[in-house]
Parts: structure tokens; C-alpha cells; sequence
């Protein structure tokens, strides 16, 4: 029975171990209890009858005397201390006094200067609401003569129309694309207003040198270099020429410039030519052929292929095909691509096999 006791109580005291350890409590130390003497003068439980009593069985006459003066030097340094520390905390107190009557001066006296600024605020708002009010009606005039004023230079610019049109095709050599660009930028406000008198006749002028213009913008000119042929693609469909028969003139058109790129750089099976000259045409192959078809490509991709018009940040114009009308167009390129650089890659393809049997 004892051994079971003696277990039970380890099993509660680990337990509840556990539980403190969990639960973070930890145990307070324990406090060693000290022993009450009534007849110690510096201990709580003084009793001065008890004292006295100890005192007259332990001590003579003399060592009477000398607890006497003992007690009477020490309860004057007691004295002492305690007027000192009163004086000091008097002192203190006097000193958290002015403090406090500082605080509050320089309390009443930021009140003061917060309704002074409070009052300051509201003037400075009503008058500001004044002036607002009294300028209002000169903002809405001031706003009135900035749209005519906008409206103004657009008449302006195109009354003037007819004559930048010709001043850019009198140009040495000829702006059409600045030319475009005005009319482009135009165009639906002259449609807009056309029955009026004035304006029919600036249309009319207008498509009839915007007619000349675009008959000499051409893209199926061999001799003229792909860069220039892809910026006048963009100007007929600025001028809203059919996009598909553009770019199936702009697509034969490129075939038959690097086809003809080609054969001028055709690299010819003669052993008299050493490697290094050979490398050397084929380096000039590479140049115009592949930046010639790269720019067609990128231009053509642009123009006919990119559904994401956002993304045509530095494209002005650009066709507005249907997603059928996009796949032919797309298989258009290919077929271009694909023939263009098997021809390419079969001229390159003869060169490696003269250059092996030179060597």
C-alpha cells in the first residue's frame, strides 16, 4: 500500500510538471522563512516591553549607558535622514510644481496660437472660395476660347491642306509619306463635313493630288531596295488600298528582288578561286540576301499578320484583315519564305562542296 502510495504521487508531481512545462508556468522559489526575535530592534516583530526586559537581565549599568547613547546617536542620524529626505522630495515636489505650471502656460498659450491659425485657416479658405467663384466664370470663357482656338487650327490646317499636299510632292526627292501622314490625319473630318461648300472642294482637291500621289507609289519595283518598297506598302494602306491584293504584290514583288539577289551572288563551281574568296562572297550573300528578307518578313508580318495592334507601337498603318483573309496571307509568306531559302541554302550547299574540292 505504501509503495502504491509513493507511485501515485511521483505520477501526479511528473504531471503536473508536464502541465506547468506546457503551459510555461514556472515555480516560484521558495522563500526561507526567517526566524521572529521580538527582542531585535531592527526586526518586524520588536516588542519594546520584551526589550526592555532582556536588556535588564543581560546588561550593567554601564553597558545600559552605552546602549543609550547608541540608540540616541542612531534615532538622531535616523532623524537627520528623514528631515533630509523630506526636505529633498519637498524640493521635488516644488520643482514638478513649476513644471507643471510651465506646461500649462505654454499649453494655453499653443491653444491660443491654434485658434489664432484655426481663424487664419478659415479666412484663407473663404477668400480662396471668392476668388474660385469669381474666376469661374472667367475659367469656363478661358475654356471656351481654348476649343475655339483648337478648333481654329484645325480649320487652318485644313484650308492649308491642298497646298502641304503639294509642297510635299514638290520636294527633291518627293515626302509621300509626310503627305499620307496629313491627309491620313484628316481625312475623316473632311468626309465629315464635305456638304459643306467649302470643304467638298478642299476634299476634291485633296484626293486628286492624294490620286497622283499614289500612282507613283510603287511596290513592285525590283530595282528599289526592300526597305523602301515595305515603307510604301504602309502608305497605299494608309490610302486605303485593297490589303490583299497589296500584299500579294508586295509578296511577288520580294520573291523576284532576292531571287534576283540570288543569282547576281551565285557563287560559281570554279576551282580557280581560292576559300578565303569564296567565304568572301558568301559573306556578301549573307548580307544583302538575309537583311533583305529579314526586313521583308518583319514589314510584311507587321502589316498583314499582327493581331495584337498595340503592340505596333512604331506602325502607322497597318491592314485590317478577317482571320481567313490573316491565313492566306500567313500561308502567302510561307510558301515565299520556304522557296526563297531552299534556293539560298542550296547556293550555299555548292559553295561547301567546291570549297572541299579545292582543298
Amino acid at each position: 500500500m505504501e509503495n502504491e502510495r509513493l507511485i501515485n504521487r511521483k505520477n501526479k508531481e511528473k504531471a503536473r510538471g508536464l502541465l506547468k512545462s506546457y503551459y510555461g508556468i514556472q515555480e516560484q522559489p521558495k522563500v526561507k522563512k526567517v526566524p521572529r526575535n521580538p527582542s531585535d530592534i531592527n526586526s518586524l516583530a520588536f516588542d519594546s516591553n520584551q526589550y526592555i526586559k532582556k536588556v535588564k537581565k543581560e546588561y550593567n549599568m554601564k553597558a545600559l549607558l552605552r546602549e543609550n547613547n547608541k540608540l540616541s546617536s542612531e534615532t538622531k542620524q535616523l532623524d537627520s535622514e528623514m528631515k533630509g529626505l523630506i526636505y529633498d522630495n519637498y524640493r521635488k515636489f516644488i520643482n514638478a510644481n513649476d513644471s507643471i505650471q510651465n506646461m500649462r502656460k505654454e499649453i494655453d498659450n499653443i491653444d491660443t496660437e491654434m485658434n489664432n491659425l484655426f481663424d487664419k485657416v478659415k479666412n484663407i479658405t473663404k477668400t480662396s472660395s471668392e476668388i474660385n467663384n469669381s474666376l469661374e466664370t472667367s475659367r469656363e470663357k478661358i475654356h471656351k476660347l481654348n476649343s475655339i482656338n483648337l478648333l481654329l487650327k484645325k480649320l487652318q490646317f485644313i484650308l492649308e491642306l491642298p497646298a502641304r499636299l503639294s509642297h510635299c510632292i514638290d520636294q527633291n526627292p518627293p515626302q509621300y509619306s509626310q503627305a499620307v501622314f496629313y491627309y491620313s490625319k484628316t481625312e475623316k473630318l473632311l468626309k465629315k463635313y464635305k456638304d459643306i461648300s467649302g470643304f467638298s472642294k478642299i476634299d476634291e482637291e485633296c484626293q486628286e493630288i492624294m490620286k497622283e500621289i499614289s500612282k507613283k507609289i510603287k511596290i513592285n519595283d525590283t530595282a528599289k531596295p526592300m526597305k523602301e518598297s515595305s515603307v510604301n506598302v504602309g502608305l497605299l494602306i494608309g490610302l486605303h488600298f485593297p490589303p490583299i491584293q497589296i500584299y500579294k504584290e508586295y509578296s511577288s514583288y520580294a520573291l523576284i528582288r532576292l531571287k534576283e539577289i540570288l543569282d547576281e551572288n551565285q557563287i560559281k563551281e570554279s576551282t580557280d578561286e581560292s576559300n578565303e574568296e569564296q567565304l568572301k562572297k558568301i559573306n556578301t550573300l549573307n548580307e544583302k540576301f538575309l537583311n533583305e528578307l529579314n526586313i521583308f518578313i518583319v514589314s510584311y508580318t507587321n502589316y498583314f499578320l499582327e493581331k495584337d495592334k498595340k503592340a505596333l507601337s512604331n506602325v502607322l498603318y497597318y491592314a485590317n484583315l478577317n482571320d481567313e483573309e490573316r491565313m492566306e496571307a500567313n500561308k502567302k509568306l510561307k510558301d515565299v519564305v520556304n522557296e526563297l531559302c531552299n534556293r539560298y541554302l542550296s547556293i550555299i550547299n555548292r559553295s561547301i562542296q567546291t570549297s572541299q574540292k579545292v582543298k
